[in-house]
């Protein structure tokens, strides 16, 4: 684990580049993004436990999702196995994490291949190198 926390270093000191704050986050946008969503990882909530990393996602869309503009999610992440789950997930009606927010109850308590997910494989990607 030592390896992650040395590139979490480098990319935490590197984050400020390219990030955006907002309320005291520090969104950096990630690879992957699209005309349709452009995608965030939130720097300062990087935390490293017994149950791998743990980090604040948010998707921003450029259209209303069923009311929707954005969506961020709190996601445990582990980098040796591929694997995440999402453990929150938060709903918004504004733009960039704004406007009313609806907390939904997706949570399933079981670790997914992030292969499934384009969102989190592209957080791997930039997170576990």
């Amino acid at each position: 684990m030592s390896l992650v926390k040395s590139v979490l270093k480098v990319i935490i000191l590197m984050a400020g580049l390219g990030s955006h704050a907002v309320n005291g986050e520090e969104w950096t946008p990630i690879q992957g993004e699209s005309d349709r969503e452009k995608v965030y990882y939130d720097s300062d909530s990087i935390e490293i436990g017994d149950g791998g990393l743990f980090v604040w996602t948010m998707t921003d869309f450029s259209a209303q999702q069923m009311g929707v503009l954005s969506r961020k999610n709190f996601v445990q992440v582990d980098c040796e196995h591929k694997r995440y789950q999402t453990l929150v997930q938060i709903l918004y009606e504004g733009a960039f994490g704004s406007g009313t927010s609806y907390k939904t109850d997706i949570v399933s308590g079981v670790m997914a291949p992030a292969s499934s997910n384009p969102v989190i494989a592209s957080v791997m990607d930039n997170l576990c190198g």
